[in-house]
């Protein structure tokens, strides 16, 4: 689908940004954890894109 940012690397990109951001904001998550779960939902988005 088209978006305004049609640079996002895989699917769900902002779905999972927003609420990890919000989650660092209040401090219910720290930047590490974040930094974490953000390179796992990228590598299992990217491969799964790659498998077609």
């Amino acid at each position: 689908s088209l978006s305004f940012y049609p640079d996002y690397p895989i699917p769900g990109f902002l779905d999972f940004i927003q609420p990890g951001m919000q989650a660092m904001s209040n401090g219910n998550m720290t930047a590490e954890d974040w930094t974490r779960d953000l390179q796992a939902f990228y590598d299992d988005g990217r491969d799964a894109t790659l498998a077609g």
